[in-house]
């Protein structure tokens, strides 16, 4: 078995799923939403020992000096470009990176156009280029780090030159942008949503940015830090509670050699073995691996780069149930379709990406005979004989299971998020106030220092060929993935595809011409 659920789920909602889920014994969970983009916030957690932002985005005003990756910032995260913007204004020095150019070129001091899915060897070459010349932070790196001498010999292996000829970027450029983010008094890290991990270096990216934040002692203080954004509602909290097939909630070992998570359930013992990811539970429905599947307010046949693939081994399935709101693709493909409440007839928490966790109240009375996915979810376990694992009143009395499971949420409830408007976790204490800054006091590693981890760029990337002559890289439309419409026609599904001019010329492509898009994972009209 295997279950998907949703980043637009509440945490109450996702620490249900993922507890029914492993009472079941499968660890065989995960969210789609991860694999489009938000596969970031997981990325530092090696390195520093927590997956999420460091810092507050207010804080980016105290920085002095700003680097952002990613794709199309300024269309996918409007509310932190926001505070980027006001930063540049008073002052702080503002350095872009990505394949295409932002919408406004406003945003930054210095835009570096790098070949596409090249993030990851143009901090190589930073890294490199500080190393190099020693103006790394070395008291930092004594004292609170660890991996750094096997880290040094790796780093200094790399070469501005070589930096400069896979991204394209000259290396007097990369320089500059190393020696001002190494010397500024405070410096932040900003990585974006990026849609062009197709080119093998995405996971890279994210671990190569705490390295040259650890490098350079650019973290624990205000102004600096790492912000590996997410795109959907509540991604964060997703993570935070459990729905990954690598961790219990709070990132709690599988193995849970205290017994800890299991006495709580009421449970002799949980599966310790990890589970497959989305991607591995693609493959293991193909092989019969995965034999049933159970879907919370997702649907991959639209979310998924993979959609085609995915839905001709859904059909391969014993038993496919979606829950859902809407009639979408996936659902359609169901042997049984669940009811599910849309976001505004829902009442619980959610952890933006700035870790901060928030309550809503529903906003308006769900149909009638319509149950709350916790309910659902609740009486399916009981149904299965769990009832003492699964009787809850009400979301309230989830999140108190949830203060005694996740250590970072135990100092939040209901009416302290409700007062004050939000609590940043971790809160570790009923009358903490919640963490805005992380690692102030040191990293939340077991050794409590940051590690270095070093990376290598992946060269057998897919490159063009005679018949695949062009690079293809993904933005996204601002719209929720349950109201995204079935895409048969270009008209229809609102998709559109930008060409270099030059290209379009070659191929008599002209503006607002209806094309077929074909790759080796499928074909769509736009």
């Amino acid at each position: 078995m295997a279950f998907l659920t949703s980043a637009h789920c509440t945490n109450e909602e996702n620490y249900l799923f993922q507890k029914f889920a492993r009472i079941l014994g499968s660890n065989n969970v995960d969210c789609p939403s991860f694999y489009e983009g938000n596969g970031n916030i997981s990325g530092v957690e090696a390195s520093v020992g927590s997956a999420g932002t460091t810092n507050p985005f207010a804080d980016l005003l105290n920085a002095e000096f700003i680097i952002i990756s990613g794709s199309n910032f300024l269309d996918n995260h409007p509310i932190v470009s926001r505070w980027v913007f006001e930063a540049k204004a008073q002052g702080t020095t503002v350095v872009y990176i990505d394949h295409r150019a932002p919408s406004s070129l406003l945003l930054c001091d210095r835009f570096l156009q790098i070949q596409p899915g090249t993030q990851a060897p143009l901090i190589d070459g930073m890294i490199a280029h500080i190393l190099e010349k020693g103006l790394f932070n070395k008291q930092f790196v004594k004292e609170h780090t660890s991996g750094f001498e096997p880290f040094k010999k790796t780093g200094l292996k790399q070469s501005l030159k070589n930096s400069e000829k896979i991204t394209g970027i000259p290396a007097a450029n990369i320089k500059e942008v190393a020696e001002g983010f190494a010397s500024a008094k405070a410096a932040a890290l900003i990585h974006a949503a990026d849609y062009s991990h197709l080119y093998g270096n995405h996971d890279h990216t994210i671990v190569n940015l705490a390295n040259l934040a650890l490098l350079c002692g650019q973290i624990g203080r205000p102004g600096t830090g790492i912000f590996p954004l997410t795109q959907h509602s509540n991604a964060q909290g997703t993570y935070d509670m459990g729905v990954t097939p690598q961790a219990l909630p709070g990132q709690t070992d599988l193995k849970d050699t205290s017994g800890r998570v299991a006495k709580q359930w009421k449970v002799k013992s949980l599966p310790s073995k990890e589970g497959l990811s989305f991607p591995g539970m693609t493959k293991a429905t193909k092989t019969r691996r995965i034999k049933a599947l159970f879907l919370m307010e997702s649907n991959p046949l639209a979310e998924s780069i993979y959609a085609d693939q995915l839905k001709k081994t859904l059909k391969g399935l014993d038993l496919l149930v979606v829950q859902d709101s809407f009639l979408t693709q996936t659902a359609q493909q169901a042997d049984i379709v669940l009811p599910a409440v849309t976001w505004a007839e829902k009442t619980g928490s959610y952890t933006n990406a700035e870790r901060r966790v928030q309550w809503q109240t529903k906003i308006i009375n769900q149909q009638k005979d319509i149950l709350p996915n916790w309910q659902v979810i609740c009486r399916i376990a009981k149904k299965l004989g769990f009832k003492k694992q699964f009787s809850f009143s009400n979301p309230e009395a989830i999140l108190m299971e949830i203060n005694k499971i996740v250590p970072s949420y135990k100092g939040i409830s209901r009416n302290r998020i409700k007062k004050i408007h939000g609590m940043t976790q971790p809160c570790p204490a009923p009358k903490h106030s919640g963490t805005p800054i992380l690692y102030t006091e040191g990293f939340t590693t077991p050794d409590g220092r940051g590690h270095f981890m070093p990376v290598s760029y992946d060269k057998k990337v897919e490159k063009p060929t005679a018949k695949y002559p062009y690079h293809l890289t993904f933005g996204k439309r601002s719209m929720p993935p349950t109201m995204v419409p079935k895409i048969e026609h270009a008209e229809s599904s609102g998709l559109f595809v930008e060409i270099n001019p030059k290209d379009a010329k070659k191929i008599l492509v002209q503006n607002h011409d209806e094309v077929k898009i074909v790759t080796k994972a499928g074909a769509i009209s736009a």
